[in-house]
């Protein structure tokens, strides 16, 4: 993750928005110095802060962790970025670690590591796993990432591209609305439910912009942390689209999600490209 870029994205975004650095601050509860050190590439927002700075600045998360906004469809791009990012957390929850235990007195210090190093061993307590996902569908392509820790998981997914050889790829629509499922609960949804009258004129839109604007990011702090319990990894993902046609009928689409893990920092269960 290239630190350099993201500051400098973040500062451009500030000032197209016609915010200083103080008042960005008070939007997302910092201290103006740390705008300051994220904009110059000294320091960089905690993994927990990306969505609140995303809503101030108008660009989803994963805009920021790459530094720019994604306009690619290339999944290998979203998954490079996604491994250095976990990478960076990682060795940064590790920094932080190591300076609180500094400040506790020797005899204490030795009794903490040597229970800490117990419970690591026996419980893998700061597991990371990140996982893509991959879509159970030819037709469909997937831009999206889950995160699995401790203290939170992460659900993200920046898009989804629709084949051009796909049976529906030319079809057009009024309205749409959009769901994310975590095995039987539906956890995420794109507004309300659809509603069309004959008498409103609304334009046809290619089917394929539904896809190109669909943006999920939820995390256990949110309204949707039920469905992130524990266990919820093994549940099957999917994504059900609805819209009204051209003949103003409802329609939908269900997209089952696979899940493909791409980054772990506990190498006794890690292994590289394994699908479930």
């Amino acid at each position: 993750m290239n630190q350099e870029k993201m500051g400098k994205f973040i500062a451009k975004c500030r000032k197209e928005k016609n915010l200083t650095q103080a008042q960005l601050s008070e939007m997302i509860n910092v201290g103006s110095k740390t705008i300051s050190k994220w904009e110059t590439g000294i320091g960089a927002p905690d993994i927990f802060l990306l969505e609140e700075l995303g809503k101030a600045l108008g660009v989803t998360p994963m805009d920021i962790l790459n530094g720019e906004k994604i306009t690619s469809n290339t999944t290998k791009e979203i998954m490079n970025s996604a491994y250095d990012t976990a990478k960076f957390y990682t060795n940064l929850s590790k920094k932080k670690s190591a300076i609180k235990m500094i400040k506790i007195s020797l005899g204490i210090i030795i009794l903490f590591v040597f229970i800490t190093l117990g419970i690591i061993l026996k419980n893998n307590y700061n597991n990371c796993f990140m996982y893509s996902f991959t879509s159970e569908n030819s037709a469909y392509g997937i831009n999206g990432i889950l995160i699995d820790t401790v203290e939170k998981d992460i659900v993200s997914i920046n898009s989804i591209d629709l084949k051009e050889d796909a049976e529906i790829a030319d079809e057009k629509y009024y309205d749409f609305q959009y769901t994310l499922n975590v095995g039987k609960k539906e956890v995420y949804t794109s507004g309300d439910i659809l509603s069309f009258s004959l008498d409103e004129k609304k334009e046809l839109k290619p089917l394929n912009t539904i896809f190109e604007n669909i943006h999920i990011f939820i995390s256990e702090d949110d309204a949707y942390n039920e469905a992130l319990e524990e266990g919820f990894i093994k549940e099957d993902f999917s994504i059900v689209i609805r819209y009204t046609d051209e003949k103003f009928e409802l329609k939908t689409i269900n997209i089952p999600l696979g899940k493909k893990i791409i980054f772990s920092n506990n190498k006794f269960s890690y292994s590289s490209g394994e699908n479930f």
